[in-house]
């Protein structure tokens, strides 16, 4: 074999080399570009800090009961509460200023992990995590960009693991305005503060604290700080009356039996 022949031969094998193993890392810098960089909000719901709610504690405010849940509310200032049927039951109470839509609860019945399995070196632990849960959205709010050299070098279980964390906090419109997250006596959970054009709509995820109960609530209104206010206060008292979500048609039957009893309750479309 000639010289110049085992020059071709050696550069035909690097370019072959350094097309697997480059290959797959400029793949991935092209997955992060068109997951978050290029989806609605991009890199600026990955710019927002995770805040910490102080929710005040307020024991004067009538209890308001749903059945299922109970919060204080004011009940001079509801216009109208209405029961839907959609996707479940769906519960809408309008006041003076704001509304609050209560959206069915759920049960989060995630498949635990085998505690004597063998975590794989290639599959991220955050795959076995629910991914409607309250851990991942923590986990998620915290991500924040990286520049693609970093992109590049990840391990590939990192990599998977950044890459779920990022998009789940890029791609949702909710979270241009920032997350906040909040513990009380009886539930904990992730606020988001809505979005840019529409600041006055927050979506709040809000988790029992002693079982596995989960519900989205969300507060509308014209203003940012009425809508903050008004969640502060819905969250101080909230508690799930519940050890379980029971079927559709008894859940129904329990908000309905509740809902009844107020004067201001009108049957839903």
């Amino acid at each position: 074999m000639c010289r110049r022949t085992r020059v071709i031969l050696i550069i035909v094998a690097a370019v072959v080399c350094g097309a697997v193993l480059i290959g797959p890392r400029l793949f991935r810098c092209y997955a992060y570009y068109r997951l978050v960089v290029c989806s609605p909000c991009g890199l600026a719901n990955l710019s927002g800090k995770v805040s910490k709610l102080n929710i005040p504690f307020n024991s004067n405010m009538p209890v308001f009961s749903l059945g299922y849940a109970q919060f204080g509310v004011r009940p001079d200032s509801i216009s109208t509460i209405k029961c839907t049927m959609y996707a479940g039951t769906e519960v809408v109470m309008v006041c003076d200023e704001y509304k609050i839509l209560f959206v069915t609860p759920s049960s989060s019945n995630w498949p635990s992990t085998d505690s004597n399995s063998v975590p794989s070196p290639f599959i991220p632990s955050i795959f076995s995590e629910d991914p409607f849960g309250y851990n991942f959205g923590v986990r998620a709010a915290s991500a924040t960009s990286k520049g693609y050299a970093e992109i590049f070098f990840l391990h590939p279980r990192k990599f998977a693991e950044y890459l779920t964390l990022a998009a789940a906090k890029s791609q949702n419109v909710m979270n241009q305005n920032g997350i906040g997250v909040f513990q009380t006596e009886y539930v904990h959970g992730l606020v988001r503060f809505g979005q840019i054009k529409n600041p006055g709509c927050y979506a709040v995820q809000v988790f029992a604290e002693d079982s596995n109960i989960c519900q989205d609530i969300y507060v509308i209104s014209n203003e940012p700080e009425k809508s903050k206010q008004v969640l502060l206060s819905l969250l101080a008292s909230y508690k799930f009356l519940i050890d379980e979500v029971p079927d559709e048609g008894r859940l129904h039957e329990l908000i309905r039996t509740q809902l009844e009893k107020h004067d201001k309750f009108q049957v839903g479309e």
